[in-house]
């Protein structure tokens, strides 16, 4: 086995290395990194909320949201509850008050414009449980 020839400089085999390996090496990497922050970009909002009941409060400032949520093929369905303004909608984001593995029941009902009452299911792995969102007290009961 012999040693490898390179090209000298010169040379039409070593210009094209050249070409190839110098200026088209800094357009490669631009590709590389729009290609990177386009699919950052486009996988950003993967997760969607379907609207399952929403609750007002006595006075109307307020209402309970249940939703489920889901976040693509490789995560599951989760069962979320946002106290929001009754002005706001729901958005694209994970619930501020309770976040439930799976899809369940819940049984929501103001006691009265500043306490939220939330029925569950026993055996509910809950990923999050919020006590109070801004004045609302959030009361949980299994």
């Amino acid at each position: 086995m012999g040693k490898p020839v390179f090209s000298q400089r010169g040379s039409g085999e070593g210009e094209r290395i050249r070409a190839v390996m110098g200026g088209g090496v800094n357009v490669w990497l631009r590709c590389l990194t729009l290609l990177t922050v386009v699919s950052l970009s486009a996988c950003a909002d993967l997760c969607g909320n379907d609207l399952v009941a929403t609750t007002i409060s006595p006075s109307s400032h307020r209402t309970a949201v249940v939703f489920e949520r889901a976040c693509g093929a490789t995560t599951g369905h989760s069962t979320q509850l946002s106290v929001l303004s009754r002005s706001d909608a729901l958005p694209n984001d994970p619930g501020n008050a309770l976040v439930v593995d799976d899809r369940v029941r819940l049984d929501v009902r103001w006691v009265d414009d500043v306490t939220l009452e939330v029925r569950l299911p026993a055996n509910a792995v809950t990923y999050k449980e919020q006590s109070r969102i801004g004045p609302v007290e959030v009361r949980y009961v299994r």
